[in-house]
């Protein structure tokens, strides 16, 4: 886990998982291009992709949405997303719940 990787304060993980929720252009942003899509919201990774950048296939909004609760309290300081696939689609939950 790199510790200089950028973090999400809580209110840009909770705007991110609003956007995966919610807008489809967005979704499509993030599930080509992360990097673009996080910049988009004021997160730069700079010039190391980010580590959401190892989803397969995006969760679907539905999957997300479900999950909501679970992801506030994992949003519940900084997150460091190093590593972490917890939007990979049929794998939020267990992803999650490891955390």
């Amino acid at each position: 886990m790199n510790a200089d990787a950028p973090k999400l304060t809580r209110d840009q993980a909770i705007q991110l998982l609003d956007l995966l929720c919610g807008d489809d252009a967005f979704r499509a942003q993030f599930a080509t291009d992360p990097a673009a899509a996080l910049h988009g919201i004021g997160i730069d990774y700079g010039l190391e992709p980010p580590p959401c950048s190892c989803v397969d296939v995006l969760a679907s909004k539905a999957e997300l949405a479900e999950a909501r609760e679970q992801f506030l309290r994992y949003f519940s300081g900084p997150v460091h997303m190093q590593g972490t696939p917890v939007f990979e689609s049929g794998k939020v939950q267990a992803a999650l719940a490891a955390h």
